[in-house]
């Protein structure tokens, strides 16, 4: 998390996608980072998923200008 002024403590997500398209695809990119170094641990399937629907839900919401970067805020992917 990041402490940033006026909000508090937010996570890193919401951070990186106050910069427009780029910040979106970086943590985008983290996150199916974390997705595919979780895959050595063998999780079941349903996880998996689970955790790509996040990771897609996250994008999606993210590419909104203004309604995105409140909701990288409110909607922890990770």
């Amino acid at each position: 998390a990041v402490r940033v002024p006026l909000v508090g403590r937010v996570g890193l997500d919401a951070v990186i996608s106050l910069v427009p398209v780029v910040g979106d695809l970086a943590a985008g990119a983290l996150s199916l980072t974390l997705v595919a170094r979780s895959l050595r641990y063998g999780p079941p399937a349903a996880l998996v998923s689970r955790m790509l629907a996040n990771v897609l839900t996250d994008l999606i919401l993210g590419a909104i200008p203004v309604v995105g970067v409140l909701a990288d805020i409110w909607f922890k992917a990770n």
